[in-house]
């Protein structure tokens, strides 16, 4: 949280990768997502859930549980799933896989 408000010093916006399952900061729980912040994070967790139009979710995946012990594979795809999206789109392009 404290490096996505200073990173947007001199930035247009943020990427901010949540893969908090239990305790996420813009997402319910049981979620993992990559989003765009275009304002600082200031309110606890709680208060982040939202739709923002500063803001956007770019894409997030519901997984189910607050954490990721059942099922570490399913974890591991989707947060690298968000990953290589991230890649895809900071070069302009579609995913094609």
């Amino acid at each position: 949280k404290k490096a996505s408000n200073e990173g947007q010093q001199g930035f247009e916006c943020v990427a901010f990768l949540d893969t908090d399952l239990g305790q996420p900061e813009l997402t319910p729980p049981g979620m993992v997502s990559l989003c765009l912040l275009r304002e600082p994070l200031l309110e606890s967790p709680h208060c982040n859930c939202r739709n923002s139009v500063s803001d956007e979710n770019v894409v997030s995946f519901f997984l189910g549980d607050v954490s990721p012990a059942p099922f570490p594979d399913v974890y591991l795809r989707a947060v690298h799933k968000l990953v290589r999206l991230w890649r895809v789109w900071c070069r302009g392009g579609e995913e094609t896989s």
